[in-house]
């Protein structure tokens, strides 16, 4: 756990990144992936992603599981008040 904390630290990414998709109101069963604007929303920065990246095709990893990957988009007034440490904004770059 030590370590975890010393990561998002380091990084100035908000550990509640990795986790909020499991709580309601979105219920992921297995992984997520946000938009460019989302992750920055969680303090990652100069990210490098495909034009196309959003319309990417999860086909292949939803034929035999549909609960294998989401897209979500982040409602941030729910994610504002599931973390109270968060303070309604990311943190600085």
């Amino acid at each position: 756990m030590a370590q975890e904390r010393a990561f998002y630290a380091d990084t100035g990414i908000n550990g509640f990144a990795g986790w909020f998709g499991k709580v309601a109101p979105y219920h992921v069963d297995n992984l997520y992936f946000m938009s460019k604007e989302d992750m920055a929303y969680f303090g990652m920065r100069n990210l490098h992603v495909r034009p196309d990246y959003l319309a990417t095709d999860l086909s292949k990893y939803l034929k035999h599981d549909r609960r294998t990957i989401r897209l979500l988009s982040v409602d941030r007034a729910v994610t504002n008040s599931s973390d109270p440490r968060w303070q309604g904004k990311a943190p600085a770059p």
